[in-house]
């Protein structure tokens, strides 16, 4: 990044501000950022369009970038460098994300190059403007589209399911593009811009066979990948923290299984056992034993203890990742529960958890003697579910913890 010619590019097209708390910030890129930017840019310059190729695009790819490494400014600093280069002047520039402060950071960029950034409101609005010719900056917020399922959407999304413009001098561009929601509306962008050139930025690609893979949505077979920058660079360089997998498992059963298996023999006789087994498959998946409540319930209990007793003495928040929206809500009451049965267990003990010392205790008290120096705190935990809303099947109670 020091080499003159680099020094010059940054201080040109990758310097940024923005006001956060009435205070000015200057934004520069890290090395990542202006390397993935410059090999993307690369390629939108000497590869093969769908026409030349034959069969894919080569102009795109997938810019995997460890999280919180600046994914969303590379379309900042790449759309900067596409009205600086005069064979990519001419080229619209289309960006679906979910980051509300990109749009001002695309505002000054549309502003520097003598355009106007214009903000598709719906799915319908998002199709004229994609069929607007020349150049131009299209934004739109994946929150504007989150009702593509629903019926009374699905005409208007039907209006991206047809060719909407053929030009070649179109750049797609997808934040957290391994989201289901991003690739479902990326199939229908697709549709609208055939010739485009896309690039998709991730995170956590999609690799597993069981789903479709983020690089086959939204790269070429030839070189899927525009730069790489891991979870591994990103410890090297202090950014992120090491992550440690501790593995911990538990031990369930069915209440009455002999009951319920000598019941289902009964009720599928009739069936082989190849249907029998197709039948167990489908409504005894891993989904309902992650959703099981009991087993839920042993979850909360496990987690709130292991919490206080090896993380809430650095002062450090928990996060749980559950199954399903349902079972964050579960989980937020479960935990909540876990939390007042600890606390009267602690206080109910509290002459003994006194007079014990850790190193002596037994270990049926050991948990419990070292929550106990922290039952004041214990008392102020708070647990919140973070859920995305449905507004037609949403109970009303859940309300609250929709974003």
């Amino acid at each position: 990044m020091l080499h003159p010619a680099n020094l010059l590019d940054i201080l040109r097209h990758y310097i940024l501000f923005t006001t956060k708390h009435n205070r000015r910030i200057k934004i520069v890129p890290r090395y990542q950022q202006f390397r993935g930017v410059s090999k993307a840019v690369d390629r939108l310059l000497h590869g093969k369009t769908k026409t030349q190729h034959g069969s894919q695009d080569q102009r795109g790819g997938i810019i995997w970038h460890y999280q919180g490494s600046g994914k969303s400014l590379d379309m900042v600093f790449i759309l900067r460098k596409l009205r600086t280069i005069p064979q990519l002047q001419q080229f619209k520039a289309v960006i679906v994300t979910d980051r509300t402060d990109l749009e001002e950071q695309l505002q000054q960029t549309a502003t520097l190059s003598g355009q106007t950034l214009q903000v598709a409101t719906s799915i319908k609005d998002l199709a004229k403007k994609l069929r607007q010719t020349g150049p131009g900056i299209v934004f739109g917020m994946v929150q504007k589209f989150n009702k593509i399922n629903e019926l009374k959407e699905y005409a208007d999304i039907e209006e991206l399911n047809n060719a909407l413009n053929p030009s070649e001098n179109i750049l797609l561009l997808i934040d957290e593009a391994h989201r289901s929601h991003s690739n479902t509306l990326h199939a229908y962008l697709s549709k609208a811009l055939p010739n485009c050139a896309k690039i998709g930025f991730t995170g956590t690609p999609i690799i597993s066979a069981k789903k479709k893979k983020t690089k086959d949505i939204f790269a070429n077979d030839e070189n899927p990948y525009i730069d790489i920058y891991s979870i591994r660079d990103s410890q090297k360089d202090n950014v992120t923290v090491p992550i440690f997998y501790e593995g911990l498992e538990t031990m369930g059963a069915v209440k009455g299984a002999n009951t319920l298996d000598q019941l289902f023999e009964v009720l599928f006789q009739d069936y082989t056992a190849e249907q029998r087994a197709a039948i167990k498959s489908k409504y005894v998946g891993k989904k309902n034993v992650l959703n099981s409540k009991e087993l839920m319930k042993d979850k909360a209990r496990h987690i709130l203890r292991h919490y206080v007793t090896r993380i809430m003495q650095g002062k450090f928040k928990a996060q749980v990742a559950a199954s399903d929206r349902h079972a964050c809500v579960l989980y937020q009451q479960y935990l909540t529960a876990a939390k007042d049965e600890l606390i009267q267990e602690l206080e109910s003990n509290a002459v003994i958890l006194q007079s014990l010392k850790l190193e002596s205790a037994p270990p049926e008290y050991r948990t419990l003697v070292q929550a106990y120096l922290y039952l004041d705190t214990i008392k102020r935990l708070e647990f919140a579910a973070i859920i995305s809303a449905n507004s037609k099947q949403d109970p009303q109670a859940w309300k609250q913890w929709t974003d």
